[in-house]
């Protein structure tokens, strides 16, 4: 309610409707005409202004086995614009997302601290990684996307092994 009426809002109640579509999703989408978002806290999603969710982070654990497990090896530094797949290491992703998600967030940008540890817990390679809730969610959307890179490029190089002509015995 504090952030509410820091804001000028007086009255919270919002009505909305939507079908088929994620929690999360239908949060964003009622919420952004009135300038607000939501965090996570303590299992409960609070309502609150932009600022105040930047404000409260989280960490988060992120599964990243089948990223370096599956990768191809790689001496050349991430980037935005460079192919998703060529990632190898732990040092690699955490770059990638850095310097994808908020960089400016960031222990070595400008902003609050929300450093990506690396962990290995049996077979699984884990990364830690403290955020805001935005910023959880362009991590999940830059993972899915190089999971789709991923599996796009597995199916081309099968396809073109399947239709490759075999040489003569």
């Amino acid at each position: 309610k504090r952030a509410f009426e820091e804001i000028g809002l007086d009255d919270p109640r919002i009505s909305f409707e939507a079908d088929s579509i994620q929690l999360r999703s239908a949060l964003l989408l009622m919420l952004e005409p009135l300038e607000l978002t939501y965090v996570v806290h303590l299992e409960a999603i609070v309502l609150t202004t932009q600022q105040s969710a930047d404000d409260n982070w989280r960490a988060v654990v992120y599964n990243v086995t089948d990223l370096i497990d599956a990768a191809r090896p790689s001496l050349a530094t991430p980037s935005r614009d460079a192919p998703l797949p060529e990632l190898v290491d732990f040092a690699s992703l955490i770059t990638l997302i850095e310097i994808s998600v908020r960089p400016d967030t960031w222990s070595a940008g400008s902003g609050p601290s929300s450093d990506c540890l690396s962990m290995m817990v049996k077979d699984k390679k884990l990364l830690i990684i403290r955020q805001s809730e935005h910023g959880h969610l362009d991590i999940e959307n830059l993972l899915a996307s190089i999971r789709r890179e991923m599996n796009r490029n597995r199916h081309q190089v099968s396809t073109e092994q399947s239709i490759a002509p075999k040489p003569p015995s």
